[in-house]
This record gives C-alpha cells, structure tokens and sequence, in this order.
C-alpha cells in the first residue's frame, strides 16, 4: 500500500528505528518544479511539474509532521518550519552549532547557541556542498522525529 510505502521512506530517511510512524493524509498534486515547491535559499530548481504527493506523517502517535513527495517516493521532501541565522561555531558529522539570536537561540540549552541535527536529507546549499566553522549561514530547520532537537533541513550562505 502506498502510505505504508511512503512511512517507510520518511522513517529510513531520519533513522527513526521501532517509532510508530503513520500518513494520516495523503493526497495526490503536481509540483510546479522538481523542488516540490519548497525552495531553499539558492537551490535551483527545473521548472518541470512533478507529480507526486502531499502527506501528513504522524510519528509516534504525537508528532505530525508535513511532507511533499514525488511519484515514485524518492524525492522526499521537508520544508522548513523556522530559519534562522548567525555563525558556525562548532561542526560534527551529525551537528551543527550556530551562534545568533533570535526565537531558537532563546529556547536552546545554552542560550544564544543553536544545535540542529544534520540528517541524511539535509541539503547543503553552498559553493561544493561544504560548510566551516566560522562561517556565517542561514538555515531552515524542523523538529526531528521523537525528540526536542531541531534537524537541520538546508543550509545555506547568508546574504
């Protein structure tokens, strides 16, 4: 079944393990552009229309989540519910950790510090895909599946 099909992709894509995940809506669209509608900050997106699905995804029986899909479920993508901006001050290969200010900055452990989780689906949308400590980005995040700790969907330079 297709929803089944489609809550297994989102669970492989952000490892989320024995979490019950369920698509509490599935509808099917076409997508103006090969993004699926959600354009980051300098992605580049061909203008030929998709046809895929728009889901809610319910994990764990608490969280609900918004997703957009292509046809064939291997576009999965996840739009950003807050961006934020400032410095890279730390970089792991699964964190990111950015100095600034502003609602996320106030609400993290060490206020003015936000961490994101950088999951397999997170686009870097700068020059080679890389990003460095010390420099300054902006980055759309969303709550990750079964936890408090924000993902990290894209990030990019800042203007």
């Amino acid at each position: 079944m297709l929803s089944e099909r489609l809550a297994r992709r989102f669970a492989s894509i952000f490892v989320i393990g024995s979490v019950p995940v369920e698509v509490t809506r599935l509808d099917a669209v076409v997508w103006p552009d090969a993004c699926l509608g959600v354009h980051p900050p300098g992605a580049l997106c061909s203008a030929q229309t998709i046809p895929g699905y728009e889901a809610r995804i319910l994990v764990n029986n608490e969280m609900t989540y918004e997703l957009r899909a292509s046809l064939d479920l291997m576009t999965v993508v996840w739009p950003a519910k807050e961006q934020i901006e400032g410095i890279i001050t730390s970089l792991e290969p699964h964190l990111i950790v950015i100095r600034g200010d502003g609602p996320l900055f106030e609400r993290s452990l060490i206020p003015g510090f936000a961490q994101a989780y950088i999951a397999p689906g997170t686009q870097f949308l700068t020059p080679g895909g890389q990003v460095a400590v010390g420099q300054k980005v902006r980055m759309g995040t969303n709550a990750w599946p079964s936890s408090d700790v924000p993902v990290a969907v894209w990030v990019a330079p800042a203007d």
